[in-house]
């Protein structure tokens, strides 16, 4: 009996390193995902952007500006109209993304990806901030990341 739960025990262990192996390796995967997105918006790159993005992903975005709050939707093109006029009247941009949390759904092929966003800019000579609370649904592909859904509750300062 004793050799059967010292068995079991090892069986559970084994298991539950594969488990958490599995997701270092999609953390890492999303991480780097995350990672060149945000050196493609500081280079203002639409297309190493566009790479990561569902053909058809759903993007909402509360924007709250001088206390009114709007709700914008886009489509990937729409997304990356908006981000190549937005950066044509844009200049001394920066953008960080930090507190980053990922979180497994379903059979661990998903995952809502937490994060904040922080973008400083000049716009037509006046500086703004923006804050931005987003959470996107991540799926994997051929072992590769894609966001599918995203949404950013956005502050923006001027």
């Amino acid at each position: 009996m004793k050799i059967n739960n010292a068995i079991l025990a090892i069986f559970i262990l084994y298991m539950f390193s594969i488990n958490t192996y599995a997701d270092s390796e999609k953390d890492a995967l999303i991480h780097k995902m995350l990672t060149q997105v945000d050196l493609a918006i500081e280079k203002k790159d639409a297309n190493t952007v566009a790479k990561y993005l569902d053909d058809n992903i759903h993007i909402v975005m509360n924007l709250t500006m001088s206390g009114q709050t709007q709700l914008l939707e886009f489509t990937k093109d729409e997304y990356m109209k908006t981000l190549k006029d937005g950066w044509a009247v844009t200049e001394e941009y920066t953008y960080t993304r930090d507190k980053v949390h990922i979180e497994y759904i379903g059979n661990g092929n998903k995952a809502v990806v937490t994060a904040t966003v922080y973008e400083l800019s000049v716009v037509a000579g006046r500086p703004m901030a923006a804050l931005s609370q987003e959470k996107m649904l991540v799926e994997f592909r051929n072992n590769e990341p894609i966001v599918v859904n995203l949404t950013a509750n956005t502050d923006v300062r001027m």
